[in-house]
Order: structure tokens, then C-alpha cells, then sequence
């Protein structure tokens, strides 16, 4: 394998730990030389990872750091020496304030009890034996292209043409891409499943045809005609780095086109589990490449979260629900403030187990039922789920929602600084809906939100099939059923 061909980051979890200071008195810089791979530095507020490119170690472009925020110091006042009669009184330190966020009522905590009426979690792993669809699995048992388990060996192939010409440097634009996407796996995967990603080349690879020759009608991504079958297509590119690119355990590869290409010719190179010949022997390959070019520009320095959620689809994943087009996860829309999954679909593919699922029948509830939980967007020991069974067909799943790792509602368009909980509803046997032009779409889709009021988040209670849903504070809630 060409070593100057290949960009291979195989690292820890993303999370801040200690950052490994640079040697020797070389400027930390884009670009700059560096020492290690994987090794970590600040400076100028960014924090910089040191990555191969080529046959060079460089610093890559680094992800800007949060500035701290200052905490206020009180002003010390002088203390008098008591004397025997003197009982000085303790003065409060102040607390500095921040804007409040809706706080669900009542406040009041009581002990929980569900363990005493919850099920075994395979009770709420209902069937889906109607509706089925090419597009993911609604329910149990999970029909994927590609295994959501055990490790994904991903290939990156950014694809120019002579009709429509790459932008930028591939190695420097996607350099975090790769930690980001193999970041995402660790945390979201639950230690069930890790992504592996290379970088084939750190240049544009240049195609041996226009790119009105590599396109798919079919996936309606803008072409009106194909010029050869899309397999063909994907075994050119191949040709091109093979020998120079090791394919040896490759599952998943990713092509990136330019803009251009897309939007002139509708460039798309969607398969499923196709087999191409590499130097290694005949392998079978699921491919994606495309960015909605077709339809509007996407933003081609940035492609770690749209190739999650790409994957996630071969994986399993149904998505774009309860609200397609929402900012509430990754399969509903992969540039939005949450890069998280649905419970839902972390416990149809394994990621989810008895630690983080809690399942009651719905006819097991005799009193009032008390479960705390903790967010789906920052893991903590409680569980991220619990799933009120309703039918053999038909689930409450109740969630609670905040920032965290991968999740910022700060600047969400409709969910703007979302705290508290939320409930959808699920029939694994109805249709999975989804006609993006239909107003009534989510009403009509195999599942939906239940709404308090005309909104998603849970400030006093809501009702749904004889279940009653309330919080007890802000990590607490109550079941009853009526």
C-alpha cells in the first residue's frame, strides 16, 4: 500500500483529555510539521491534531475552542475581630445567573419504583410483519445492508471530472471529518460498534470521464439519462487507487463530487451491496455519493455528519422521523442542532441494551410508576429510554432531551434551548410516510410526537391511550394509566 496515497486516523474517543504539548519549538499552525499522530495542541484558541498527509506529519486546521466564560469574583470585605459578645452573621456568596429554562412541575421527587412492574426489554422488541419497506427496518427483527455491530471499515474517494472541477485540498477539508466520524460511532455506538475511516487520497481524484458518465436516474438526484450502469461507474473509480489503496476490509465507500457536479448533471453513485474486482480479490461494496447538489448547495468542507447519516440507512436505520426535515437528530436532518439517534433505533440495532431501555406494559400499571432518567443527548447512569408498551404493534417512548456532546439546541430553528422531555408513539406495522410536501405527513407516518399543547416538550402532562404522562422535577417522571 502507497503510504503517500492514504490519510488513516485510528484514534481514542474525541473527548478533551491531556493535550500532548508539540516538541521542539515549531509553531503549531495548520500545515506545520508535526511529531505524532494523534497528538493534540492549542494555540491561538484552536486545538490542533497532528494527522498524516502523504508522507508528512502536519498539524490539521484545527476546531476553534469555546472561550471561557469568567466567574465574577467578590470583592473581599474587611473582617472585624469578634469578641465574646460578637456573633458575626455569614454573608451568602452570590451565584451568577443565567436566562431560566421552563422547569417541568411539580417539583417534588418520589423514590422509583419501576423495577417493581417493568419487563423484560425483549417485550417491547415488537414484530413488524406488515408495511415492510427497502428504505430501513420499523421494527424487530432489523433488515440491514450492512451490519450496525462490530467494526465498519469506511473509504473516503473525493472525485473531480474535467467538466466539473474539485474545490479545495480534500487532506486539509475533511482532516476532522475523520475524528469526527469515528468520534460519533464511539459515543453513539455504545462500545456495540466503531467506524474506521480512511482518506484514500489526500488530492482530488480525477475521473476518466465527464461526470454526466457516473450517474444513477433512478435515485432522482437531478440525471435524465445514464450513460452506463452505475456498478461501472463505481469500478472506474476503483481502478483509479487501487494498488495504491488497500481495499482489504472495506464495507462502506463514500464519494464526495464537487457541486457542480451534481447540479449539472445529477452525478449520484448509490449501491447496495455490489461486487468489484481490486487487487485483493472480488469484494462486495455498498456505496453513497451525493449532497443534495442536485436540489441546492451543500457546504463540501464538512461531510462527517451527512456520511453518518447515510451510513446509519445501510445500517438499518429508517429515519427521517417522528418530524423529517426537524433538528432533533441525525436522520432528520444531519446538519441540525442534534447529531444524536431515537432510542427507538439505538434498541433496534443493538446499540441500546437492559442499561438503557426501560420497558413496562402498559397493563402492568396498577399505581403510579417513577422513573428517573437521563438525557438522550448527554449519557449519564440512568436510562436514556423508557417504552410503554401499548399493543403488540405499538409503543410510547419517552425521552428526555437537552444539549450535549453532539447535541446544541442553542440555535435550533424550531427547538431553540430544548430541555425537558418528550414522547413519540410507535406502530411498527403501519406505513413508513414520507411525503416531504404533505403538511399532515408526520400524522400519517408509523411515528409521531405527542404534543403538550402544540409542542414537543412535556411541562405538565400529557395523555395518550389511557397512559398518562408527567414529569417529577427535571429528571423525573410519573406513569399512570387511567
Amino acid at each position: 500500500m502507497g503510504k503517500s496515497f492514504v490519510i488513516r486516523i485510528v484514534i481514542g474517543a474525541f473527548f478533551v483529555a491531556l493535550l500532548s504539548s508539540p516538541t521542539g519549538h515549531t509553531a503549531v499552525k495548520s500545515g506545520a510539521v508535526c511529531k505524532k499522530v494523534g497528538a493534540t495542541a492549542i494555540a491561538g484558541g484552536k486545538k490542533y491534531t497532528c494527522i498524516k498527509s502523504g508522507k508528512k506529519l502536519v498539524w490539521n486546521k484545527g476546531v476553534t475552542l469555546p472561550k471561557p466564560t469568567p466567574t465574577p469574583t467578590a470583592t473581599p470585605t474587611p473582617t472585624q475581630t469578634p469578641t465574646a459578645t460578637q456573633n458575626p452573621t455569614p454573608t451568602a456568596t452570590p451565584s451568577p445567573t443565567s436566562t431560566p429554562s421552563p422547569t417541568p412541575t411539580p417539583t417534588q421527587t418520589i423514590a422509583d419504583n419501576f423495577v417493581q412492574v417493568a419487563s423484560d426489554i425483549s417485550e417491547c422488541k415488537l414484530n413488524e410483519n406488515r408495511n415492510l419497506t427497502g428504505a430501513g427496518s420499523k421494527g424487530f427483527p432489523l433488515r440491514s445492508t450492512l451490519s450496525p455491530l462490530g467494526k465498519m471499515k469506511i473509504a473516503i474517494i473525493p472525485v473531480d471530472f474535467a467538466n466539473a472541477s474539485g474545490v479545495g485540498n480534500p487532506g486539509e477539508m475533511f482532516a476532522d471529518d475523520l475524528v469526527l466520524i469515528k468520534d460519533w460511532g464511539d459515543y453513539f455506538g455504545r462500545g456495540k460498534m466503531q467506524y474506521e475511516v480512511d482518506l484514500v487520497s489526500p488530492d482530488w481524484v480525477r475521473a476518466p470521464r465527464g461526470a454526466e458518465w457516473y450517474a444513477c436516474v433512478e435515485c432522482r438526484k437531478g440525471a435524465t439519462s445514464e450513460k452506463q450502469p452505475q456498478s461501472a461507474g463505481v469500478q472506474e473509480i476503483i481502478n483509479l487507487v487501487d494498488g495504491k489503496y488497500d481495499f482489504t476490509g472495506v464495507q462502506f465507500i463514500y464519494f464526495v463530487f464537487p457541486t457542480e457536479a451534481e447540479s449539472k448533471y445529477g452525478t449520484s453513485l448509490i449501491l447496495r451491496g455490489g461486487t468489484f474486482t481490486t487487487k485483493v480479490g472480488r469484494q462486495i461494496f455498498s456505496t453513497y455519493g451525493e449532497m443534495g447538489g442536485g436540489a441546492f448547495p451543500t457546504d463540501r468542507t464538512k461531510i462527517w455528519d451527512h456520511l453518518i447519516h447515510e451510513i446509519l440507512h445501510y445500517q438499518g436505520f429508517i429515519g427521517h422521523g417522528p418530524i423529517n426535515g426537524s433538528d432533533l437528530n441525525i436522520m432528520t436532518q444531519q446538519w441540525g442542532a442534534s447529531k444524536a439517534v431515537t432510542s427507538w433505533e439505538s434498541f433496534l440495532v443493538g446499540w441500546f441494551g437492559k442499561d438503557e431501555v426501560v420497558c413496562i406494559d402498559k397493563n402492568a400499571i396498577k399505581e403510579p410508576v417513577y422513573v428517573t432518567m437521563s438525557s438522550l443527548d448527554d449519557y449519564g447512569k440512568e436510562p436514556q429510554s423508557v417504552m410503554v408498551k401499548l399493543s403488540t404493534d405499538e409503543l410510547l417512548i419517552i425521552e428526555k432531551r437537552t444539549n450535549g456532546k453532539f447535541s446544541n439546541f442553542s440555535n435550533s430553528r424550531e427547538f431553540r434551548n430544548l430541555n425537558g422531555f418528550t414522547a413519540y408513539y410507535v406502530n411498527v406495522n403501519m406505513e413508513n410516510y414520507r411525503n416531504d410536501m404533505d403538511q399532515n405527513s408526520e400524522e400519517k407516518n408509523f411515528w409521531r410526537y405527542i404534543r403538550e399543547n402544540g409542542k414537543i416538550t412535556i411541562t405538565r402532562g400529557i395523555e395518550f391511550q389511557g397512559v398518562t404522562i408527567s414529569p417529577q422535577g427535571n429528571n423525573q417522571i410519573k406513569i399512570t394509566k387511567n
